[in-house]
């Protein structure tokens, strides 16, 4: 068997690391293009996921669809506005609900 030289060797290595990459990209694009947009509210035009009924039932009377989907934040200032609202008198949840509604909120409008 014939020895490669050192550089053939960082040629076929190089080529394997491109190889590498290019398939990597071909998977991870064609996962992320392949995913489908959530279905959406024609009403609101917020996201229909797990807790929107409850985001609807509680939020959108006082809220438009609108102002809920333009405010982006973390689970804690999610939590932060509900508690806000419930300072100045709005609704009380009960533990169970108030964990859909930061749920719902921080999956579907995160902080970016």
């Amino acid at each position: 068997m014939k020895h490669l030289s050192i550089s053939r060797l960082f040629v076929i290595k190089r080529l394997l690391n491109i190889t590498v990459a290019v398939l990597t990209t071909v998977v991870v694009s064609t996962q992320t293009c392949s995913a489908e947009p959530p279905p959406i509210d024609p009403d609101t035009g917020l996201i229909i996921d797990k807790g929107f009924k409850t985001v609807d039932a509680y939020c959108v009377g006082c809220h438009t669809g609108k102002k809920i989907r333009e405010h982006h934040a973390t689970r804690k200032g999610w939590q932060a506005t509900i508690l806000k609202m419930q300072q100045t008198g709005e609704w009380k949840f009960d533990a169970a609900t108030e964990k859909l509604v930061l749920d719902y909120l921080s999956n579907n409008y995160p902080q970016p």
